[in-house]
């Protein structure tokens, strides 16, 4: 069975753990965000975006949330 692609990036994605690639893009194709506490392969992206998909550790999404008012 072929599917429809759901995600196309215009530039080559360099990401070495190969086996979180699947994680990433995922995430990038239908997330907003990626919560993670991996910092050994995404410490270089955690506080940053990647094509738009924030990369954050669930403690940066907590306070993200009460900064934002949406958690007391």
């Amino acid at each position: 069975m072929l599917m429809d692609d759901v995600l196309t990036i215009d530039r080559p994605v360099l990401f070495e753990a190969c086996k979180d690639r699947p994680i990433l893009f995922s995430a990038l194709a239908w997330g907003e965000m990626l919560l993670t506490l991996d910092r050994v392969d995404f410490g270089a992206l955690v506080g940053s975006s990647f094509y738009d998909l924030l990369v954050v550790t669930p403690g940066m999404f907590l306070q993200r949330q009460r900064s934002a008012g949406t958690l007391r």
